[in-house]
């Protein structure tokens, strides 16, 4: 872990609070409550993540590890590919079901996203071959 994470942590608090501000003083609705909210929620975590991971040896010892195991990164890979399938295959049926609910733009929209991503796989595929 580096400063970026550190800075980029104390900038997403930063944002997190402005956006909150905004809302309250502003007239900007609920949705950018909600996402300041988070970003300072998320800023936090990882804020404390990494005094943590700067302190703390023995914490610092097992992240090093835990991120360079080779075991740990093909189950990141294996999990980002059955998370993938899972996605198309539900955006599919979804498609189907929309369709069948006679909702044709969500389904268009739904069978758009599978296809971009069948698109995405074949040019990456490429790129890694």
């Amino acid at each position: 872990m580096s400063n970026k994470r550190f800075i980029s942590s104390i900038v997403e608090i930063g944002l997190g609070i402005a956006l909150m501000l905004t809302c309250a003083f502003g007239n900007l609705d609920s949705y950018w409550s909600g996402m300041g909210s988070a970003l300072i929620v998320v800023g936090t975590i990882f804020l404390f993540r990494q005094i943590k991971y700067k302190r703390n040896p023995a914490y610092k010892e097992q992240v090093d590890t835990a991120n360079n195991d080779e075991r740990n990164k093909y189950l990141g890979m294996k999990a980002w590919a059955w998370t993938g399938y899972s996605l198309v295959i539900l955006l599919a049926v979804g498609s189907i079901g929309c369709r069948i609910a006679e909702q044709e733009l969500i389904s268009t929209l739904l069978s758009g996203i599978v296809c971009l991503m069948v698109v995405l796989y074949w040019l990456f595929y490429l790129c890694l071959s």
